[in-house]
């Protein structure tokens, strides 16, 4: 199945050490699940896939992550 939550942080104004560290904290917790996890922009394109993305599609995590997809959800 497929789990998808979006909020958005900019009406937080959240900065400085508290947000670097809750960054970090996504990020350590993301590259090491063995799921699946895509970020998305407000434009519907990938900013963000995990390894396991990688792993999955045979493609750069690099390169997936600066694509625009046509196979993208829809931001209606």
């Amino acid at each position: 199945g497929i789990i998808v939550i979006g909020a958005n942080v900019a009406e937080h104004g959240e900065t400085g050490p508290e947000h670097s560290r809750q960054e970090q904290e996504f990020r350590a917790l993301a590259e090491h699940s063995p799921d699946m996890i895509v970020r998305f922009d407000r434009d519907c394109r990938r900013i963000y896939v995990n390894p396991a993305w990688e792993t999955a599609n045979g493609t750069s995590t690099a390169a997936c992550a600066r694509s625009v997809t046509s196979g993208a959800p829809s931001c209606a």
